[in-house]
């Protein structure tokens, strides 16, 4: 079997390359008809073809002076063909005599077409792929000159402009049309686009809270009166501030602290940058036209694309002003539960510490086991007395009243090993241990709220490390500019934080989605802790990566006149 991609008639790319050009199996075409025979005519020859070589056969997209049955069929088989011996040489074939030729002289040619002098120029596109030939053909022998060479070859390039000029008026037909659909798909999407926006402009109007609807770049694309109304300006057609850490400025955003809300936090941001729902955040805007704070309640929602990308947002806006009004009562109201629930907390603590002398003092048969007993009523109460205090802590910082400590040297390393032989006892599954150098650490401190904030670490690391495992405590001095620092570590193993709720674990209520309404919490215990470490003008540091643990740090200063310009809190994945 012969290699067909050797053979150059049946070279596949030469192929493509002559079905592309769409003139085989064609009509005549006056043009070609006109050089063929002003061809015949400046050459005072019989016969000329303008020949296009295909795989088995050569068909002449034009022929003058053949006899019938060819001319009518305007196709030889290749053993007809000289012009496949020019489109190989790729170069002029000038033969005198075919009879006595020995590249011709066998072609069926010669007795059925009567060539015996033949001339013929190769056709050959501008990217080098062969078509065929345009030659001259006369019945007897004849010696050709360069002059008439030199004239079929300029005959042979107006062939090919010919050609290419048809190639080029096909694809600029074939764009013109595709671009007429295209134009008429974007019309059409786009009036179903305005249509679409027009049924959805109805729903928004008609709702009471504002909504406003964001495309994938940011760009504000439909807000309803409401939104108007609530931030005292239109903002369609303006773009959302995606670089961080800018606030959100051109609507005064900002958390219900005061503090500024970076843009990329923001519920309606942070939906479509990163295709979540955020739903129930709470943030203050400013209204650019009357000046007045608008605490609002916003939820937001992705929008996605066809391929499931975010490509926007829908937020609603609710004006909480009346709830925030409920929510200073409930906490008001709270703080009084709190406050009335240490007394009766106060008395079970101490009947239980003196039944425990009490029992001391006696040599009872049961007085081990009444001992366990009396040592969890007094463990419950204490973390029950502890819960109570966390409570008022945090009231005090919603309504602005700063923490009164009751400061006084204290060892923390027999702290913390206190804390940690506490908890101990509730972590049967964890091995909790304590690393200490040195071996005491003393540091002007409130040793009962320092207390409570280890016990919510540790608290927090055997929580979330529910398959059991090691949690380390560390507690190291440092040398810094002020004085020295204690540094305490908590480290687990367990679930850890997902980056995207990493900036906001601590925050009051916040808790990782990745644990949400499978473990029981509150949110409240690292904002206590936060807030009693930034209280003793320390840091509390953060740095979790989901699936491997979390490690808690706690840097404090170990005499009073440390404590300037620290800000207290600070979270970071584990790897950073």
């Amino acid at each position: 079997m012969t290699d067909r991609t050797s053979d150059p008639p049946r070279d596949p790319h030469r192929l493509a390359a002559l079905r592309r050009l769409e003139l085989l199996d064609t009509p005549a075409q006056a043009a070609f008809d006109r050089l063929t025979r002003l061809a015949t005519t400046i050459l005072d020859a019989p016969v000329a073809l303008a020949s296009l070589v295909d795989e088995d056969r050569q068909f002449f997209a034009s022929c003058v002076g053949l006899p019938e049955p060819w001319a009518s069929a305007r196709e030889t088989p290749l053993s007809h063909s000289f012009c496949q011996h020019t489109m190989v040489a790729g170069a002029p074939l000038v033969i005198p005599d075919a009879r006595a030729h020995p590249l011709v002289r066998d072609n069926l040619a010669i007795p059925d077409l009567g060539v015996v002098a033949y001339l013929g120029i190769p056709l050959v596109t501008p990217d080098g792929q062969p078509l065929g030939a345009f030659c001259v053909i006369d019945h007897r022998p004849r010696e050709w000159t360069a002059r008439e060479i030199a004239l079929l070859t300029d005959l042979a390039a107006s062939v090919l402009t010919e050609i290419e000029l048809r190639a080029t008026a096909r694809e600029a037909a074939a764009l013109a049309e595709e671009r007429d659909r295209l134009l008429a798909r974007e019309q059409a999407t786009r009036a179903a686009a305005e249509a679409d926006r027009a049924r959805l402009r109805q729903v928004v109007d008609a709702l009471p809270e504002a909504v406003t609807i964001c495309d994938a770049a940011g760009r504000f694309i439909l807000s309803n009166r409401a939104v108007v109304d609530l931030l005292g300006v239109d903002p369609v057609g303006q773009l959302m501030p995606l670089d961080d850490p800018g606030s959100y400025e051109g609507y005064g955003a900002r958390r219900l602290d005061g503090s500024p809300y970076p843009s990329r936090e923001l519920p309606m941001q942070r939906s479509f940058l990163e295709g979540v729902a955020v739903l129930g955040e709470r943030a203050i805007f400013r209204n650019a036209a009357t000046g007045r704070d608008v605490p609002c309640l916003i939820n937001s929602v992705p929008l996605r694309d066809a391929a499931g990308a975010p490509a926007g947002a829908l937020a609603v806006f609710q004006d909480i002003t009346a709830l925030q009004e409920l929510d200073r009562d409930r906490e008001a109201f709270l703080s009084a539960v709190a406050h009335d629930l240490k007394t009766p907390l106060t008395n079970i603590q101490g009947q239980a510490q003196l039944a425990q002398r009490q029992l001391d003092r006696l040599a009872l048969p049961e007085g081990a086991r009444l001992a366990e007993r009396l040592r969890g009523i007094l463990t419950a109460t204490a973390r029950a007395t502890a819960l109570v205090d966390e409570q008022m802590d945090v009231m005090r910082a919603q309504s602005g009243e700063s923490l009164a400590l009751d400061r006084r040297p204290a060892d923390l390393v027999a702290l913390a090993r206190r804390v940690v032989a506490e908890q101990g006892q509730t972590a049967p599954r964890h091995r909790l241990r304590l690393e200490a150098a040195p071996a005491d650490l003393v540091g002007d401190v409130d040793a009962d709220r320092l207390a409570r904030v280890i016990t919510n670490l540790l608290s927090n690391a055997v929580k979330y490390s529910p398959d059991g495992g090691d949690v380390t405590v560390r507690l190291a001095r440092e040398e810094g500019a002020g004085g020295p620092w204690a540094v305490l570590t908590v480290a687990d193993r367990g679930l850890g934080i997902p980056a995207a709720d990493l900036p906001r674990i601590g925050e009051r209520f916040h808790r990782g989605g990745n644990v949400a309404g499978r473990i029981d919490g509150t949110g409240l215990g690292l904002a206590g802790a936060r807030q009693i470490v930034a209280a003793h003008g320390g840091t509390l540091d953060l740095a979790s990566t989901e699936g491997v643990g979390t490690t808690a740090t706690v840097r404090l200063p170990l005499a009073m006149s440390a404590v300037a310009g620290v800000n207290g809190w600070r979270t970071r994945r584990q790897d950073a």
